[in-house]
């Protein structure tokens, strides 16, 4: 099922003509980004939302492999670096929206 399980195995034939085949894309994480930042009041949100998944792209990218950052929404910051025992970097769609959702928050409160 999952192709990069090491173990998987095929499903017998029998069996596979039960599911029906469902095609997957990877989301526009800009164009989420986007709405999110709109719904938040942002007026320059399109901009906004370019830099916020490129960053976010950049650091999966460059950051080093090793388990110890976690960029999560902690109270009122923005992005924390601190210490983690998770083994992998949170670089999708729910640290963006973390991030996204905080900065509608400190917005409102500026208002």
């Amino acid at each position: 099922m999952n192709p990069g399980y090491a173990g998987r195995t095929e499903l017998p034939d029998n069996l596979k003509a039960l599911f029906r085949p469902v095609a997957m894309m990877v989301p526009d994480y800009a164009l989420i980004a986007e709405v999110m930042l709109y719904a938040e009041g942002f007026e320059q949100a399109k901009a906004l939302s370019n830099k916020i998944t490129t960053l976010y792209e950049l650091a999966t990218l460059q950051l080093s492999k090793q388990p110890h950052y976690d960029f999560v929404y902690n109270g009122y910051e923005l992005v924390t670096l601190q210490l983690s025992k998770q083994p992998h970097y949170d670089f999708g769609m729910r640290a963006i929206r973390s991030v996204l959702v905080a900065s509608g928050v400190i917005k409102r409160g500026q208002q």
